[in-house]
């Protein structure tokens, strides 16, 4: 159970997956710490896997969600769906984004 403290963080945290002006959905890059990103879209994490980013949930919960950017970073093709709760990150003040476990 996560401390009421991280609950009023979690609730009143500033993350944006909304819509871009030009009507792309935006994300975020989150670099892990052997130098590569997770892209966070929607409150989901993805792993990149030759050009395309995979569920980081693939081989712990076999979820196919999947997704494609285009060269300019914009998100042209997304597959599947999510049978699972999305991951538990907090935005720091500092603008890192650290994973909550249960």
């Amino acid at each position: 159970m996560l401390s009421e403290e991280v609950t009023d963080l979690l609730q009143n945290s500033d993350f944006d997956d909304s819509s871009g002006e030009d009507g792309s959905e935006n994300y975020v890059l989150i670099p892990t710490p052997r130098g590569g990103n997770l892209l966070m879209w929607r409150g989901y994490t993805y792993s990149e896997m030759t050009g395309k980013y995979i569920c980081s949930a693939y081989k712990s919960r076999g979820c196919k969600a999947r997704l494609k950017l285009d060269r300019d970073g914009k998100i042209v093709l997304v597959q599947g769906e999510h049978y699972h709760d999305p991951p538990n990150y907090f935005k720091t003040h500092s603008g890192n984004y650290v994973k909550l476990y249960k």
